[in-house]
């Protein structure tokens, strides 16, 4: 990251506080049908806030890690365990904070935090059009797999 002061932070949507804190800035990167297509094809427009946070209720082996510049929230990745893989979902940038590295910062700290659970399978799924989300994946070393249902291509990475 640059001279600027970024922080990551894992949160919890099971948690009131996180949720208190999350809320405005979900609200804000979503008002638009096709960003949130982008980055959640389950999620109806326009866009719930609770429908979302019932989605990591249900996924309750999910976590999520942010990236915070001062107090605001710039950026946002999940993840859960899907067996013995590592999937990586609803990753997303504020627009002001794009192509800074940031969202390749928070997709290393996930893939950290499974190093030490000896997990070396990483993967997610991207709508095929979504070719921010493609380029990013790639430039990570993922590999790109074959498309699957719904115009998902999933990527992956063994470390």
């Amino acid at each position: 990251m640059s001279n600027v002061q970024y922080t990551i932070k894992q949160i919890s949507y099971l948690s009131k506080e996180d949720c208190r804190f999350m809320k405005p800035c979900i609200l804000s990167w979503f008002k638009n049908p096709k960003v949130l297509n982008f980055v959640s094809s389950e999620m109806t427009f326009p866009f719930s806030f609770s429908t979302w946070k019932k989605f990591y209720r249900v996924s309750s082996n999910s976590k999520t890690f942010i990236i915070l510049k001062k107090d605001w929230i710039i950026g946002h990745a999940s993840f859960m365990m899907d067996g013995n893989k590592v999937k990586i979902f609803h990753v997303f940038m504020d627009p002001k904070y794009r192509r800074r590295g940031l969202a390749s910062h928070l997709i290393n700290r996930i893939q950290k935090y499974h190093e030490r659970l000896n997990t070396n399978y990483f993967y997610s799924d991207i709508i095929s059009k979504n070719e921010p989300a493609k380029k990013l994946f790639e430039n990570l070393g993922y590999k790109r797999t074959i498309e699957i249902k719904n115009n998902l291509i999933k990527y992956y990475k063994m470390i």
